[in-house]
């Protein structure tokens, strides 16, 4: 048996199980088909952690939450889970809207930097929004170049709401305070 008959067969086992939701493949500005890799679906409606767990969560646990989160407001996520991933970790598909997001569980504040990959991610992976989500907070010249490139800021408060409700927040409508 080849090595993609035995991957095929995997995914076609994992899926029956229900352990993971198959995502459509995505292209970068090059045409180059890129495979999204499956979020985790098992635990959607287990509860939230507290802002507290998260903060000692490691970086692929958090950006598997923030994937759960956005589920829950109705996208459909998937993760790069790549060393190359050009500064986006998932991307979220909700109707027309297809959103690069970079993840940043960190001790410190965020600077432009992170925003900056966003946007260029986003125009690799050919999407329609950028978006940066935090455990902490972002530095005043991380929010005032998010402002010029129309990136989309979640940062500590708005996680905790989006970890509080159920629903999380639609449409990103407490992000839209940071402009």
């Amino acid at each position: 048996m080849s090595k993609a008959t035995i991957k095929v067969f995997a995914v076609v086992i994992l899926f029956l199980i229900g352990g993971v939701r198959l995502l459509a493949d995505v292209t970068n500005q090059n045409n180059d088909v890129i495979q999204l890799l499956p979020v985790q679906t098992n635990n959607v409606d287990q509860a939230f952690p507290d802002i507290t767990t998260v903060d000692g969560m490691s970086g692929l646990a958090f950006e598997k939450l923030v994937g759960r989160l956005m589920e829950k407001q109705g996208y459909k996520v998937g993760n790069l889970r790549a060393s190359n991933d050009y500064g986006v970790d998932l991307i979220a598909n909700k109707e027309k809207d297809r959103t690069a997001v970079q993840v940043k569980r960190s001790k410190h504040k965020i600077t432009r930097k992170a925003i900056s990959d966003a946007v260029a991610g986003m125009k690799y992976y050919k999407c329609t929004k950028p978006m940066v989500v935090t455990n902490n907070r972002f530095t005043e010249d991380a929010r005032e170049f998010a402002r010029g490139t129309e990136c989309i800021l979640i940062d500590r408060p708005i996680l905790i709401q989006w970890l509080n409700n159920a629903d999380c927040v639609r449409d990103n409508e407490q992000a839209e305070r940071l402009y």
